[in-house]
């Protein structure tokens, strides 16, 4: 699952989303340029899409490498200090960020 997690945020982030922004871009600065006042729904709908599923990426992969040696030090350092259950509650609470089911968030 983390690779195919992976290759779908390089996809919609590097690949399509910077296309699909900068497309808007160009659209929108000729609609200015040249007074025109339409839409153009195809490119706007592109790119909520493309941002949607990097949120929903996001929400499901909150926590970081860097987070993780974080949490890691701090339970070294309670075990450091004898207090073992400030480092099982740290233990516990990583686990469960790990186990849990975490829905994409809503778009309204």
């Amino acid at each position: 699952m983390a690779e195919n997690l992976a290759q779908s945020l390089a996809f919609h982030a590097y690949q399509e989303m910077p296309d699909v922004a900068l497309g808007l871009l160009a659209w929108i600065e000729l609609n200015i340029r040249e007074g025109i006042h339409e839409r153009h729904a195809g490119l706007s709908f592109d790119l909520q899409y493309h941002l949607y599923n990097w949120l929903q990426a996001e929400a499901l992969v909150p926590y970081g490498r860097q987070d993780v040696f974080d949490e890691l030090a701090e339970i070294k350092d309670c075990l450091s200090r004898n207090d073992k259950e400030s480092a099982a509650a740290i233990l516990d609470s990583l686990i469960e960020r790990f186990e849990t089911s975490v829905s994409p968030p809503d778009v309204e």
